[in-house]
């Protein structure tokens, strides 16, 4: 595996990170601990007990909803599955700040159902919750001040 190129802090990234920083503070917490993300949640149907079914949705053989009726019905070539209305997450999104994860739902919204961001805690990541810390804590700011007054 080759090993990534090293470069030396930028005052463009100094910048980005202070701006993330104050970000990550001040966003709503949406009920959350941290360290937290964003993730994009979307309507399914899932597969539920008769009892908790909203709907049957009608199934053919590949395992493909074909359709959905208001009550079981007997057919030939479909299975009437009992189901409901669901939410999951949306595999490979993350981010960091609820404002990126509603600019991508806004961007991309016709590639979901209905989708809505979804906050999580990765509190059982230490490795994460140190670096969302470093990120909340450091002063991004003195930090470019004593780059700059090493390069004078």
């Amino acid at each position: 595996m080759a090993a990534t190129a090293k470069r030396p802090l930028a005052a463009s990234d100094i910048e980005f990170l202070g701006a993330l920083r104050d970000e990550l503070v001040t966003q709503d917490s949406c009920g959350n601990r941290d360290p937290r993300f964003w993730t994009v949640v979307e309507r399914c149907e899932e597969p539920c007990w008769s009892e908790q079914a909203e709907f049957w949705a009608l199934v053919d053989d590949d395992g493909d909803v074909v359709g959905r009726v208001d009550y079981e019905i007997e057919t030939c070539d479909l299975r009437c599955v009992p189901s409901r209305e669901g939410r999951k997450v949306v595999e490979d999104t993350l981010f960091l700040t609820l404002r990126e994860c509603r600019e991508h739902i806004a961007r991309n919204r016709h590639n979901y159902k209905c989708p809505a961001t979804y906050a999580q805690t990765a509190w059982r990541s230490p490795q994460f919750e140190r670096l969302i810390g470093i990120l909340q804590q450091i002063d991004w700011e003195s930090l470019a001040e004593r780059s700059d007054d090493d390069g004078r």
